[in-house]
């Protein structure tokens, strides 16, 4: 380890423009890119570093890949949301949620590769479903065509994408869906796809 987590509480904003392009372009170890952006969560949430800073500090993570780093991320922005889904500047949340995670789905892509490691299918369900709750329209396009294609029984959602196509559908579809949406939990057999959806449903 760089140390970086002992220096907790002393990120100057000379100190964290020096720290960002080697965030960006992964010049330091996993451990202090996740180190960084928890440091400095803690420190905008107990009020001793600003939330403009931390915003700011998220963004250079845009090419980040490591499923740890980015699952921690993932769950400090919802835990911002929380705070501002009631102001006005809640919008300009959500796109930029949109402009860090999108790139990042593009390169993992929506299918299994032969090439995936064993976070992959991990990263990818989660990239869908927060891009989904975030708004993003072209994944929620493409999680409704999935998901009416799995309900007609043309073509299966892939098991490690499934939940969060369910949630996206859950929270953005129209009145057909929702339909196809309490169809799914009425039918008699209550196979895995309905025990899953069930879980996301109740969550939703």
């Amino acid at each position: 380890s760089s140390g970086i987590n002992a220096e907790y509480g002393k990120y100057s904003d000379d100190l964290l423009k020096r720290l960002l392009p080697a965030v960006k372009n992964q010049a330091m170890s996993a451990a202090d890119r996740l180190g960084i952006q928890q440091d400095l969560f803690a420190l905008a949430k107990a009020g001793y570093s600003s939330t403009a800073n931390l915003l700011t500090l998220m963004g250079s993570y845009m090419t980040e890949r490591n499923y740890v780093v980015l699952s921690n991320i993932n769950a400090n922005l919802a835990d911002l949301a929380g705070l501002f889904n009631h102001l006005p500047c809640y919008e300009q949340f959500k796109a930029m949620r949109r402009r860090i995670f999108s790139k990042i789905l593009s390169e993992v892509g929506w299918e299994k590769k032969e090439t995936d490691g064993h976070t992959d299918a991990l990263l990818r369900n989660m990239l869908i479903g927060t891009l989904g709750h975030s708004g993003d329209t072209e994944v929620i396009t493409k999680c409704k065509e999935m998901f009416n294609q799995h309900v007609c029984g043309e073509k299966q959602i892939p098991a490690d994408i499934r939940g969060s196509v369910y949630s996206t559908v859950r929270n953005s579809g129209d009145e057909k869906d929702y339909e196809n949406l309490l169809t799914l939990l009425e039918e008699p057999i209550f196979t895995r796809r309905e025990t899953e959806f069930r879980g996301y449903w109740a969550a939703a």
